[in-house]
């Protein structure tokens, strides 16, 4: 058998809250070629119909402090 590649990517969005509280939303595998105006666009809807939730003191989201995309490559070596 022959060496497989496999590539996986994450996106990571910092969620914050009118409490100053932080959450972190995970997206695996986003679409290749988002760009920070679909980010600030889905923060836009996401504020006016508080579609994130998660914070358990009833807090609103207000923002998107940060957004991460992390691509690897892993290689699994065939020892046979």
């Amino acid at each position: 058998m022959a060496d497989t590649i496999k590539s996986s990517s994450e996106l990571k969005l910092e969620s914050y809250y009118s409490d100053g509280d932080t959450r972190t939303l995970t997206v695996d595998n986003p679409k290749a070629n988002l760009t920070a105006a679909d980010i600030n666009a889905v923060a836009t809807v996401a504020k006016n119909t508080q579609a994130i939730l998660g914070d358990k003191g009833g807090a609103d989201f207000v923002r998107f402090n940060s957004a991460k995309k992390t691509t690897a490559t892993r290689i699994e070596l065939d020892l046979r």
